[in-house]
């Protein structure tokens, strides 16, 4: 029982796993890489609060950019910028190159493809539906490498 209690020593345990990982481990940065990762999950998770109640689009605008992204999947972005929507502003429709960026839609209808070429099928509306919290999760990321590489900066 005695060998059993010093294997499962923090002090123990944390000088085996600092010598099997190449990396500099020590208290400071594991700590730095756990606050890390859970702010990543923090990130996930707000943004798939909603999710306990259904996954579907909510409120006007991701319908809009689902309906963007659709026309880019199968037009092409080159037939975004010449689109006249009828659909939407009813009687004159809506020019939507002009009324709306392309950025969200285009990043939805890309991964769209994307996961279709490596052979995940899926569809359009799911990748519209969990970018959001994919996105944020990368934002978080973005901000930390950049704040990281300012603060060092010499």
């Amino acid at each position: 029982m005695v060998k059993l209690k010093k294997y499962l020593e923090p002090s123990y345990i944390l000088t085996r796993v600092t010598n099997i990982l190449p990396l500099n481990l020590s208290r400071q940065n594991i700590l730095h890489y756990f606050a890390l990762i859970l702010t990543l999950l923090i990130a996930l998770v707000v943004r798939m609060v909603s999710f306990r109640w259904g996954v579907y689009l909510s409120e006007f605008d991701p319908y809009w950019h689902y309906r963007c992204a659709e026309y880019i999947a199968n037009n092409g972005l080159f037939a975004f910028f010449n689109w006249h929507d009828t659909m939407s502003w009813y009687p004159y429709g809506r020019d939507a190159a002009a009324s709306s960026p392309p950025g969200l839609p285009l990043t939805a209808a890309v991964i769209y493809q994307l996961l279709n070429i490596i052979g995940v099928k899926t569809s359009l509306l799911d990748v519209t539906i969990h970018f959001p919290p994919v996105a944020g999760m990368i934002t978080v990321l973005s901000v930390y490498l950049i704040t990281a590489f300012l603060s060092f900066w010499p």
